[in-house]
């Protein structure tokens, strides 16, 4: 057996031939062998000495192209080529064979050069191509990998698992360049995909390699469900029990799911639901069945939401949504928790108050508030605004522009108005339950500028939604928000993960990845994710991803049972400028500057620092003095005696680093800081730079963080003018010989000061950036490598893992298994069998007519999955996905049996039979001929209900009958989903 086909039998895609459309991708040259002996040969054509055999050129957006260039090569004769123009994003894209779950070290030679330079060129021609080039840089030109299940199998996105890591191709100014990385294939991945996104420049690549590798220690792998290294459980445990509650989100109701199991013949018994959160102590979130809930002990979370929840058009007689922060808000509100303890008195357990009321509930100024039917009541929030935020200058933003001074002001009064709110539902809900708990809001998957500390004054638990993605930052979302909302609000913090199919194929590993990030970063619990966003079909991660349901199941019960984790002494903090960051109109860039810092110091260096605030600084939450090192992201704008008190900290023997070379423009209305930048980091600010290259200073003499010759930089360079030449030591400098990174001695402390932020998106998969934060955190004097960064939960749920050939198929060629989100359709064999019913009015097709097992409706469960919408997909006009009669049968006779024959061109060795039903379901009996194989009970089942009925037979026959027994006398009806023989 050839290495190709061994490979893919193991994907569980050769049975006793390869498929057809595996033999055709074979002939293309789109699978390559996986022998060990030439690992290159994953790569076809990898150095493009055959034009572009075997890769894919897409231009998205225009002027671009691909081609190869034979006057230009690394390797060889000839390289690729992408070309993009201003605006532009073309990509070069290959895919190659690999297997599941294995790290692969992808390997190729670049370099890059500007299009051409910008039109208005008053400086030299060199740092001009610098310019263009940093430009192209803020693009992201990058290589991603896409993960791919095997050949027929679907996702939620089609063909399509995952992007694994994305790493951006610095500048090289015309300069041949190494690239490398690693890579975790995802469990289910059969092919992985390197697709090459080029903005804005030229790119050339050459010989690219993609092959089997182990990581050298301390090698970053890029990995779609992290695993961490030598990972710690038992040893970071305390002796002090957590308390942690474990509880899913809003639509875990437990109803409703009766139409998707009819059409996708599955099991869902509604009772086992409720046992099942009984036994995880899970919280249902809508009343459902009282009766259950308080059988197996089920407590309710209340929902004190807005949107269309609670506060909707018609309860409160409007013509128009009713804003969170409208006086009507607070009563409708107030209504619903009396209503909610008055009717589920002894059930309610918690109470959550609103979804994203900062994100998109507190309303985006504009000049259409004011001629709404809300207008009076922003005409007095823009009054109230400008006088008790605004210093009697700044109102409401208009949404045009900046503005930042009036969304500083602005958000404070929503801010306020919110935490009046709170206030009044604590002060009503604690009235009639002292023991209620109150968690805060869940906001964006973003870093939401508020004093949060402050606001979570009114409630017990602080949350935040996670939502993980592909990009070095983004895949440290889930961490890096949980110590966010953890440190800025010094309450317990249960953020709301969302491990589901979110436009990715979640497993079983990246439930424990992310829940213990959550842990490993000072939170409590997790919000379990009872919902499939992007399979609404489906629904619930029970039908969609079972292995992962599992996994999620068993770790809730885990984390309940584990106690506190011993978490090291703070010794650094990270200032999150809540003022800079209000100060912006798109909440999504609040997160990237403090996200950077969050990866580079703690995973990444292992230190253990606290978020700090404004607002903390000022009222004393935190002590300056604690820290032996303060980095300062992004602070643009900062209240003059919260920069004063940052000043006062270096003086008294601190280091300040501060990474923005924005920071202290002005104070939060408008007032110049330049004065204090000049004090403490001895520098003035002098417009922007043009070159993106770090290199190290001659005077930097042998500090340890500046390990590497040269440091790429990403963001917009500022030129710094130095105040004091003699106090101030130089220790970067760009290309043009400007200064890039400034050392300045402040009293007992000492300051730092960058002419270009290496905090960002880009620069954390960086090795040097890597190494160069990793340094100076030690010559701040703070500790590194700390094992709380190796926490990880244990976990018995097995991978994913891709489906394994059996000896018993299916014969009726119907079997589909949903795998963390892929459908794969293993072991169906096809028989070009037949069913007819033996009953004068057939609820299908013609009496006697015999119907296809690919077109019948009790074996259409591979169809309907096909079927179903999912993911991105828009709905077609009409389309009602579960119409009964498009996927079941309905039998209302209760009069005559219903008989089902079951007919296969030849006999077939036969092991067991599958019904799935709903309604009232009369005896069954199996049969050959006159012989009786197999025999089931009647039985009733509740209108929320289906059953599998799994009965063994055996023998050798060509022909079954299934015969029901008349039914009960104004019975409901037997409702048939679908039918399964398996065999050899």
């Amino acid at each position: 057996m050839d290495t190709q086909t061994r490979h893919l039998r193991r994907h569980g895609q050769c049975r006793r031939h390869v498929s057809a459309a595996l033999i055709a991708w074979a002939a293309a040259g789109l699978l390559a062998a996986t022998a060990a002996d030439a690992p290159t040969a994953l790569v076809e054509n990898a150095s493009f000495e055959d034009g572009l055999k075997g890769w894919t050129p897409y231009v998205s957006r225009a002027p671009g192209n691909c081609k190869v260039d034979t006057a230009v090569a690394h390797d060889g004769k000839a390289s690729a080529r992408v070309t993009s123009g201003a605006g532009a994003r073309v990509s070069l894209s290959t895919r190659v064979a690999v297997e599941p779950d294995r790290v692969y070290r992808i390997g190729l030679w670049y370099r890059t050069e500007v299009l051409e330079a910008p039109g208005a060129a008053a400086a030299p021609a060199a740092e001009v191509n610098e310019l263009a080039e940093a430009q192209a840089d803020t693009g992201q030109t990058v290589l991603r990998t896409v993960m791919r299940p095997p050949a027929g199998c679907r996702s939620n996105s089609g063909d399509f698992l995952c992007y694994v890591g994305e790493q951006p191709f610095p500048a090289t100014f015309g300069a041949w360049r190494r690239f490398e990385m690693l890579v975790r294939t995802h469990p289910l991945a059969a092919f992985c995909g390197l697709e090459i996104n080029v903005y804005a420049r030229a790119l050339w690549i050459d010989a690219v390699s993609v092959e089997p590798s182990e990581p050298a220690p301390g090698e970053a792998v890029a990995a779609f469900a992290p695993v961490a290294s030598s990972p710690l459980y038992e040893e970071l445990l305390t002796d002090t029990p957590s308390g942690a509650t474990v509880f899913p989100n809003w639509s875990y109701n437990f109803s409703g799911m009766r139409p998707a199991a009819l059409k996708f013949g599955l099991e869902y018994v509604q009772a086992e639901q409720y046992a099942v959160a009984g036994r995880h102590r899970f919280s249902s979130t809508g009343p459902g069945d009282q009766a259950l809930a308080r059988q197996y002990d089920v407590p309710l979370l209340g929902f004190v939401n807005h949107f269309s929840e609670v506060i909707n058009k018609s309860k409160a007689g409007r013509t128009a949504p009713t804003p969170l922060l409208h006086p009507l808000t607070e009563k409708l509100m107030l209504e619903y928790i009396e209503a909610l303890h008055r009717d589920h008195d002894g059930r309610v357990w918690g109470l959550f108050y609103a979804d994203e009321p900062f994100g998109r509930g507190a309303v985006k100024p504009s000049p259409a508030l004011f001629t709404g039917e809300d207008k009076d009541f922003w005409t007095q929030a823009d009054r109230e605004v400008r006088e008790q935020f605004g210093g009697g200058v700044y109102g409401m933003p208009t949404g045009e522009g900046d503005e930042p001074f009036q969304w500083i002001a602005y958000r404070r009064w929503a801010e306020q108005r919110l935490f009046e709110l709170f206030s009044r539902l604590q002060a009503r809900a604690k009235a009639l339950n002292p023991a209620v708990v109150l968690i805060g809001p869940d906001e964006l998957s973003a870093a939401i500028p508020r004093d949060w500390e402050r606001l979570a004054a009114t409630w017990d638990l602080s949350t935040g939604q996670t939502l993980a993605a592909w990009s070095p930052l983004r895949q440290n979302i889930t961490g890096f928000l949980t110590k966010f909302y953890a440190d800025l609000t010094l309450k317990p913090t249960c953020p709301f993960v969302q491990v589901s199919a979110y436009d990715h194929a979640a497993t079983p590993g990246l439930a424990r990845a992310l829940y213990s990030e959550v842990l490993r970063n000072g939170g409590s619990a997790f919000w379990i994710n009872g919902v499939e966003w992007y399979d609404r079909e489906l629904g619930h991660p029970s039908f969609n991803s079972p292995d992962r349901w599992a996994a999620m199941c068993e770790l809730a019960d885990t984390v309940r049972r584990t106690p506190r984790l011993r978490t090291p002494v703070a010794d650094s903090a990270v200032l999150y400028s809540v003022d800079t960051h209000q100060a912006q109109p798109n909440y999504q860039l609040s997160s990237p500057p403090c996200a950077a810092a969050h990866l580079l110091i703690g995973p990444t260096a292992g230190g253990w620092f606290h978020f700090i605030s404004e607002g903390q600084i000022e009222r004393g939450s935190r002590n300056l003095a604690d820290y032996k090192v303060i980095y300062v992201p992004a602070a643009t704008y900062l209240r003059r005696p919260v920069a004063e008190a940052l000043e006062t900290y270096a003086r008294a023997g601190g280091t300040l680093v501060c990474t923005d070379p924005t920071a202290l423009t002005a104070d939060d209305r408008g007032a110049s800081l330049a004065d204090l930048r000049e004090r403490c980091f001895g520098v003035r600010v002098a417009g922007e730079g043009r070159s993106t290259r770090l290199a190290r200073a001659e005077d930097a003499g042998d500090l340890a963080m500046l390990a590497d010759a040269e440091y790429p930089v990403f963001e917009t360079p500022r030129r710094l003018e130095i105040v004091e030449p003699a106090a101030t030591r130089v220790l970067m400098r760009f290309a043009d010989g400007s200064p890039g990174l400034v050392l300045r001695p402040l009293g007992a402390g000492r300051t730092l000061f960058f002419a270009a932020n290496p905090l960002g998106g880009n620069t954390v998969s960086q090795a040097e950036w890597r190494r160069f934060f990793r340094g100076l955190h030690v010559w701040a004097g703070a500790a590194v490598d700390l094992p709380i960064w190796r926490f990880q939960l244990p976990m018995q749920t097995p991978e994913a893992s891709l489906p394994a050939e059996a000896p018993v198929q299916c014969l009726t060629g119907n079997h589909a298994e949903m795998r963390s989100s892929v459908l794969f359709t293993p072991n169906n064999r096809e028989t070009a069998g037949t069913y007819r019913y033996a009953v004068a009015t057939p609820p299908e097709g013609q009496p006697g007519e015999a119907i296809a097992f690919t077109a019948g409706r009790l074996t259409d469960r591979v169809r309907a999955h096909r079927a179903a919408v999912r993911g991105h997909q828009k709905r077609p006009d009409g389309y009602e996905p579960f119409r009964q009669d498009d996927w079941s049968v309905a039998w209302a006779d209760t009069a005559q049996p219903l008989v089902v024959d079951i007919d296969f061109p030849s006999a077939c060795a036969m092991r067991r039979v599958a019904v799935v039903v709903a309604g009232e379901v009369p005896a069954l009996q199996v049969l050959s001929g006159e012989r009786e194989l197999a025999r089931a009970e009647a039985m009733s089942l509740p209108d929320t209900d289906t059953r599998r009925i799994e009965l063994p037979i055996e023998g050798s026959h060509r022909a079954l009958r299934l015969q029901f027994a008349p039914g009960r006398a104004a019975a409901p009806a037997l409702i048939l989903a679908e039918i399964e023989v398996w065999g050899e």
